[in-house]
């Protein structure tokens, strides 16, 4: 997973993911995604069969996701609680 920098370097990879048959559990606003790339934890990684953000937690980490592809394999999960 690639560390994103700025909203303007993950608003493309989100946009791309909506469309219609997309299959998500990621319901978070702009303001989200700002305060976690402010804190230096929010990494991402597109693949043939969606997009997965990772927002990282003293605890643990949380995964959201965008499946557009179900037959394709999901990358690798992380080596923390996810």
């Amino acid at each position: 997973m690639r560390k994103i920098e700025s909203y303007e370097e993950l608003a493309p990879l989100l946009g791309a993911q909506l469309k219609r048959g997309v299959r998500t559990n990621c319901f978070l606003r702009r303001e989200d995604f700002e305060r976690d790339i402010a804190a230096g934890t929010l990494y991402a990684e597109e693949w043939p069969g969606g997009l997965a953000i990772l927002r990282r937690r003293p605890e643990c980490d949380r995964l959201s996701y965008y499946l557009t592809d179900m037959t394709r394999p999901f990358p690798a999960p992380p080596e923390r609680d996810t």
